[in-house]
């Protein structure tokens, strides 16, 4: 118990004003607090005139608040000692230091200090989190607080329909918030179960809100681990700025809002969701929501006079083995016999032109970030010597990488003075953008005041991220860094199952750290099952969830687009309601049938129910992403982004997460995951 209280005091005695996890203000007690630790109440006084923090009491939950009618004990010497150090910083033992008290969990006041007066008063029967969970108006969360339970509650000023709900979710035996939930009434218009997935996905944290009220200067950056809510601030500050409009002038004559992002899937989830939270039609018009794609192509179409021709890297590979690897110089070709060709064609697109490096001196001096292979001068001037190779097998076939498009699109944009620039830009998954991407919407934006970007660098599952310095010379983020870490989407429980396969890249400002989830919910599930069955057992799982969810809060989580089409028709075929989200079919946040998804396209999207069948080691990792590693270098890069892969797919839940694994091939990064914190049941 006293390392977890000396965990806590730590940065309490760093800044006891700072907004520290878990601690509150007692109601109608000046200066006192009361902080959470476990299932225990630490409650203190910050006296401000002489710099110090008292300890008042330590003791379970059901007794902190009560007063002590038999007056105050009096601690221990050792023991008041330990505190103080602990306090100071001091890593320091007292040896044989223990409360005089019988029960060691519980630590009296300290003997100067009185009691707090009514400090019963704080008794929390339901917390503000539970109510915004619930769906209560804002407008009775206080009135709701100050009372002791729901029998309080005064029915002539609350309406019939939030005194029951809460009478039902304050006795309800389950024993997660997230269980009690979705065990109310159906019946309930404001029941969460019942709604699409739409009236989940708008709703607005306090966290939000306070990022939201806070009036800077852009561009800014907002990060956040998953469940964080990162988008949905981008989308609510876009909300703002067509309502307010900070960014015309006199001068504007068309006005021009931007939303945009990497896949075409969470593109269509923004168009809906702007649509539902700007408060005109008139002001939706002026939302352009799309992907950074879409524009670059626009953009390489006029430096090329063509519309580009991106090919696969599988297809850019055929070309290369069979028309430039036979005429590379003999020692190019002991290199591509080394690493490989696939590892090289990755170099030049995530490197040479990721980075929009120009000549061959700026790729000898280039730091590489995030390639763990090394590369001395030599290899790197084969590499440029292939490099050049590819241009001319570009020229040749006019064909592009995804890279070489970016290249020309920030070209055409430097050369083209009068292009219609965004009055206002939101950018989401800038962690997922290389530095020439970064350098195209630094310069889409007709006054970077009004850029706001969202990342979250545990999720990079495409580039390593460059830092906002290598970006642009001088540019730095670092006092226009928001971070959300209250994570009211997903729950505890998900996310300690699943936070061992979470690694952060470095973008070179403030990390993402972990989020802090507030609710708490039921194990996450965990099924095994044989290769033959896992359509079946997906099926089975979805019939018992459509018991409690609406079919349009579930989702199944795959790795790709065959076994989307496959999961799909089964479905389907068993009377299962089941839509693929792709190119062809958009996301419907407000229909009741199951959404189908790639783990790829799923990155930037929540739903209160995932299921993630087929976790294999052919899927995750998949063959095709570790089978051209010729080195172990290469091969742990390959693993790391895959593994960030699977993070993204099961931190898609929010509420309830069934992970299938296939038994015949159970996927390698399983062993990484502690099965205690796993159920083997629905």
């Amino acid at each position: 118990m006293l390392k977890a209280v000396g965990r806590f005091l730590t940065p309490l005695a760093h800044d006891p004003f700072q907004k520290i996890p878990r601690a509150k203000r007692l109601k109608n007690v000046r200066d006192r607090y009361r902080a959470r630790i476990g299932d225990y109440r630490l409650l203190y006084e910050v006296q401000q005139n002489i710099k110090r923090v008292v300890l008042l009491t330590i003791k379970s939950r059901q007794d902190a608040y009560r007063p002590d009618r038999s007056g105050i004990k009096a601690v221990n010497p050792d023991l008041e000692d330990t505190i103080r150090k602990r306090l100071e910083g001091t890593q320091e033992q007292v040896s044989g230091a223990a409360p005089t008290d019988s029960d060691s969990s519980v630590l009296p006041a300290i003997d100067d200090v009185n009691p707090p007066v009514d400090i019963e008063q704080v008794i929390e029967w339901i917390t503000e989190d539970e109510l915004w969970l619930l769906g209560i108006d804002p407008k009775y969360h206080a009135k709701i607080i100050e009372t002791h339970s729901a029998d309080e509650l005064n029915k002539e000023f609350f309406p019939d329909q939030v005194i029951n709900r809460l009478t039902d979710y304050s006795t309800n035996p389950k024993s997660s918030q997230i269980g009690k939930l979705y065990s109310l009434d159906r019946s309930d218009p404001m029941s969460i179960s019942a709604r699409p997935l739409k009236s989940f996905l708008l709703a607005l944290d306090e966290e939000q809100r306070r990022v939201l009220a806070r009036k800077v200067d852009g561009p800014l950056l907002v990060k956040g681990g998953p469940g964080t809510g990162k988008s949905l601030v981008g989308l609510y500050w876009m909300r703002d700025m067509l309502v307010n409009r900070p960014a015309e002038s006199l001068w504007s004559t068309a006005p021009r809002f931007g939303v945009l992002t990497y896949t075409n899937t969470l593109s269509d989830l923004n168009e809906l969701l702007t649509a539902g939270i700007n408060p005109s039609e008139g002001d939706q018009e002026l939302v352009e929501c799309s992907t950074l794609d879409k524009i670059t192509t626009a953009l390489a179409t006029k430096a090329l006079s063509r519309r580009p021709n991106c090919k696969s890297s599988d297809e850019i590979l055929r070309l290369l083995e069979k028309e430039v690897v036979p005429r590379l110089p003999a020692s190019t070709r002991e290199l591509i016999a080394r690493l490989g060709l696939p590892y090289l064609l990755e170099e030049i697109d995530h490197v040479i032109l990721g980075y929009g490096i120009s000549d061959s001196a700026a790729y000898l001096a280039h730091r590489r970030s995030g390639r763990v292979v090394p590369m001395n001068s030599a290899a790197r001037s084969e590499i440029w010597g292939l490099y050049q190779a590819f241009l001319e097998l570009h020229r040749k076939h006019k064909i592009e990488t995804w890279d070489l498009m970016r290249k020309y699109a920030l070209s055409a944009l430097a050369a083209w003075p009068d292009y219609p620039k965004f009055n206002a830009l939101f950018v989401d998954e800038v962690q997922d953008l290389s530095r020439v991407s970064r350098q195209i919407i630094l310069n889409l934006v007709e006054d970077r005041r009004y850029l706001l970007m969202s990342a979250d660098t545990g999720q990079s599952i495409y580039v390593h991220p460059p830092t906002w310095s290598e970006t642009e010379p001088g540019l730095s983020l670092r006092s226009r860094v928001f971070v959300l870490r209250r994570n009211y989407r997903t729950t505890r429980e998900i996310y300690r199952a699943i936070e061992t396969l979470r690694s952060e890249t470095a973008d070179g400002e403030v990390e993402t750290g972990r989020p802090n989830p507030i609710f708490t919910g039921p194990p996450p599930v965990w099924v095994r099952a044989d290769a033959v069955s896992q359509w079946r057992v997906t099926k089975e799982v979805i019939k018992k969830l459509e018991g409690l969810h609406c079919s349009g809060q579930i989702a199944v989580v795959v790795r790709d687009h065959a076994l989307v089409n496959d999961c799909v028709k089964y479905l389907v075929t068993n009377g299962v309601a089941a839509k693929p989200v792709n190119k062809a079919t958009k996301i419907d946040i407000s229909g009741n049938h199951v959404h189908v998804i790639t783990a790829h396209s799923a990155k930037g999207l929540e739903f209160p129910v995932v299921v993630a069948p087929c976790i294999s080691d052919s899927h995750y990792p998949a063959a095709r992403s570790i089978n051209g590693s010729l080195s172990e270098e290469h091969l742990s890069e390959a693993l790391a982004t895959e593994r960030r892969l699977l993070y993204v797919a099961l931190s898609r839940a929010c509420h309830t997460l069934v992970m299938i694994e296939n038994s015949d091939n159970p996927s390698r990064f399983l062993s990484e995951l502690n099965p205690s914190d796993w159920s083997d049941a629905l």
